[in-house]
């Protein structure tokens, strides 16, 4: 759960930071104002003003003080200003500080609890001829999320000088990922690694754990069944849109993702139009289910593990249910 409350590390670190980078009691005025805290400014410093706006926050029980804290953290943790040592340093106080509490920011102004989220937010798997088009994707999301949140194998170079390391990344996807992005080409399913990566990944389709998958793909590469991919799924096309774009887009994804009260990440499910308005059934459909069906049960025989066989069990029967319902 969220607390409502700021702790007294982070309302310090906070204060800081943000009195000594914008340095105008104006701007701190209105910074403050303009998203709700109460009563006149305090008196003393930049840095005093805001510490003890944030205490008197805190104090306040009728202000969802973390909430409040999110909305005045946006404009300075979204500035993206690496080149600038000042802010750098002022953004990784305020990262260490939420990540000490338990506690991470989102790019969209909230404040979330990472105390039951695993080691990544967000995976990136992808053949090696799109590197240099996916290492700028995974510098705009660690500008957001922090990188050590980011699984992407140039930032953990010493700890994947391993000689095991073709199981212990793949692990690494399935195990401690809340969010894997697939980047899809026509060569995808020829690429060792690649490959590596997908035997992991694979077994999340069988499972309720499907929705942490998250394909874009370069090319209209249509059904993959040898790997998993099959006709019917979703997946954003990359194009001509820039990094910063797709990165843009992930970022969506975690925050939908996040936004699923009660559900931990990775395990919702996002309503379709199909859930919200009943359409005919169409022959594309039954195809599509009929198709998986068969995915699943080759894939069963696959498992030795009772748990993961009891998962892909019940979406056999979930499959079979929908192709009764489809008139097959």
């Amino acid at each position: 759960m969220i607390p409502d409350r700021i702790p007294n590390p982070v309302i310090y670190t906070v204060g800081d930071v943000i009195g000594s980078w914008y340095y105008s009691h104006t701007k701190l005025n209105t910074l403050f104002g303009e998203n709700g805290a109460p009563g006149d400014p305090p008196e003393g410093n930049c840095v005093r003003k805001c510490q003890a706006w944030l205490k008197r926050v805190n104090d306040d029980p009728e202000i969802n003080a973390i909430d409040l804290l999110g909305k005045v953290l946006v404009d300075f943790m979204s500035r993206d200003l690496h080149i600038d040592p000042r802010w750098k340093e002022g953004y990784d106080r305020i990262q260490k500080v939420l990540a000490d509490n338990n506690l991470a920011f989102h790019p969209e102004g909230k404040i979330f609890s990472i105390q039951a989220q695993k080691r990544f937010c967000v995976a990136l798997s992808f053949p090696g001829e799109h590197r240099d088009f996916v290492e700028e994707v995974a510098s705009h999301l660690a500008s957001h999320v922090g990188r050590e949140r980011v699984l992407y194998d140039k930032f953990y170079e010493a700890e994947f000088a391993r000689p095991d390391l073709d199981t212990y990344l793949p692990n690494l996807y399935r195990t401690a990922s809340e969010l894997i992005a697939v980047f899809l080409c026509a060569d995808y399913a020829k690429k060792r690694w690649c490959k590596l990566e997908w035997r992991f990944i694979r077994q999340l389709i069988c499972s309720s754990d499907a929705s942490r998958i998250m394909f874009l793909s370069f090319d209209d590469i249509g059904a993959v069944p040898e790997i998993g991919i099959l006709s019917g799924d979703g997946y954003v096309s990359i194009g001509k849109r820039t990094a910063q774009e797709i990165a843009e887009i992930i970022l969506q994804r975690l925050k939908i993702d996040a936004e699923k009260p009660g559900v931990p990440m990775g395990q919702q499910v996002i309503p379709t139009k199909c859930e919200r308005e009943p359409s005919p059934p169409s022959s594309s459909a039954l195809g599509k289910w009929q198709e998986k069906l068969a995915f699943l049960q080759t894939e069963e025989a696959k498992i030795a593990d009772a748990e993961q066989r009891f998962a892909i069990q019940q979406r056999i029967e979930e499959a079979k249910e929908k192709i009764r319902e489809l008139g097959g």
